[in-house]
């Protein structure tokens, strides 16, 4: 599995790579079409920028973004503001089974995950 992630700038790389050293993986569940994620995602983004920059570089936590686009121009300009990892848009049938997987039924949604049990925690 590859996914987009900042090296510094976004090149796909696989998900071992861009999560290694990670003890928490928030999977963010948005689209660009959406009104209440395009609100939350400058703070979101502000929280990361925050952890990785203010706090620790490794911090422990990386998001990755679960698009919900409807085409690949619409993912791109949406993206591009996000400084964090990426399931690519041609990637379509795993970010459906990712949705599937933790019964996103809306967006905007967000999942963290513990790496070591695999559990849901928030």
């Amino acid at each position: 599995i590859t996914l987009f992630a900042f090296n510094p700038t976004p090149t796909l790389v696989n998900v071992s790579d861009a999560i290694s050293n990670t003890r928490l993986i928030a999977l963010y569940f948005s689209a660009h079409w959406c009104g209440p994620c395009r609100g939350f995602t400058p703070l979101l983004i502000e929280f990361y920028d925050y952890l990785k920059n203010e706090v620790a570089p490794t911090h422990g936590l990386e998001l990755i973004f679960v698009s919900s686009d409807r085409d690949e121009a619409q993912f791109q300009q949406y993206y591009q503001k996000m400084p964090f990892a990426a399931i690519p848009f041609s990637d379509r049938p795993l970010a459906q089974r990712i949705k599937s997987q933790f019964a996103v039924q809306g967006i905007p949604s967000l999942v963290v995950i513990d790496s070591l049990s695999g559990r849901i925690v928030v």
